[in-house]
């Protein structure tokens, strides 16, 4: 899961496997998620690594499928920087393995919302940010792996599927009465401001370089996913995170944009060229890359949109100073 040939002091990209699922299933058009036979709803490839919304372990039922489709609508860009953050705290942890406490404030800080004037964020915003953890809470992977197993002298390896929740919430809720029936109404309890959360073990493999990680999770987290460009930026430096080290930095140009989940439109093209070069010069300058370039760059005539998707894109890894943290 992680690429271990990064040279001292540079990025070590994370390489395709469970958190790409996750972040794909997040930002991707919900028509993607399948419905299997059996009633749940999954994404990604089911022969490797996939995520299921619901406890795969519970029966089903009508009720469970049309929640699950609901929390699936609800997946946007800004679920996907939730999951950011929380596994940005999780993998550098001076505890790991230990859940990590976490004020909703600071979620929202770090993505960068503006405070109300009292000084506190609007209960809304904090309600949305309880809803994308719960949503995240609601995810399973799924993956098919293999253990090592002493057999006598020697060594076996035995098939298994992992199953494991993609983030593990507890809540820690306020309590705005007292009296020895709290419990007795829901009215008394505010909406959780704080949690204690951790990665599900899925995660194990990917903390061999937090340090390293934690730079790129701090910056893209901080995108505005309301800004065409800051989001199209950020779905390209997911993908760029998880895919850098298989391809050596050169991609089609459909290809990129179909796999970071970035829709190729028929109208404004040039807008939309404009979008892409400020959004690659955005992950430059904010060193997630070194250098882009475009390999093939021939006069495009009449189809220029058409020609300029085929063109190769080259995209260089930007070496990283790690801070100590």
């Amino acid at each position: 899961m992680i690429d271990q040939r990064a040279a001292p002091g540079e990025l070590n990209y994370l390489a395709a496997g469970p958190a790409a699922t996750a972040f794909e299933a997040l930002i991707d058009d919900e028509c993607r998620w399948q419905h299997t036979p059996e009633g749940h709803y999954i994404y990604g490839d089911h022969a490797t690594t996939y995520v299921v919304m619901g406890d795969p372990r519970v029966a089903i039922s009508t009720e469970r499928i049309a929640s699950a489709w609901t929390k699936i609508l609800a997946l946007d860009d800004n679920t996907a920087q939730t999951f950011l953050y929380v596994m940005g705290r999780d993998l550098t942890s001076t505890t790991p393995g230990e859940k990590t406490r976490i004020h909703v404030n600071e979620i929202l800080d770090f993505k960068g919302i503006k405070r109300h004037k009292n000084g506190d964020f609007r209960q809304g915003q904090k309600r949305l940010e309880v809803d994308r953890l719960r949503i995240l809470n609601e995810m399973w992977f799924h993956i098919n792996d293999e253990v090592r197993l002493r057999a006598g002298r020697g060594i076996r390896t035995k098939k298994i599927k992992l199953i494991s929740r993609v983030i593990e919430l507890e809540f820690e809720e306020e309590r705005r009465d007292q009296s020895p029936d709290f419990l007795a109404s829901d009215a008394k309890i505010s909406a959780p401001y704080a949690f204690r959360i951790g990665l599900g073990g899925w995660a194990l493999p990917y903390r061999a370089f937090p340090a390293a990680i934690r730079p790129v999770l701090q910056t893209i987290v901080q995108y505005d996913t309301t800004s065409d460009t800051q989001r199209t930026a950020m779905r390209i430096a997911l993908f760029l995170m998880f895919s850098m080290p298989e391809r050596r930095g050169q991609w089609g140009l459909r290809e990129l944009l179909e796999k970071a989940r970035i829709q190729i439109p028929r109208t404004n093209t040039m807008r939309f060229r404009d979008m892409i070069e400020s959004a690659l010069d955005r992950l430059q300058n904010d060193r997630l890359i070194g250098t882009w370039v475009y390999a093939n760059d021939k006069p495009m005539g009449y189809r220029w949109f058409q020609n300029w998707l085929g063109w190769d894109v080259v995209i260089s890894p930007r070496p990283l100073k790690v801070v100590a943290i």
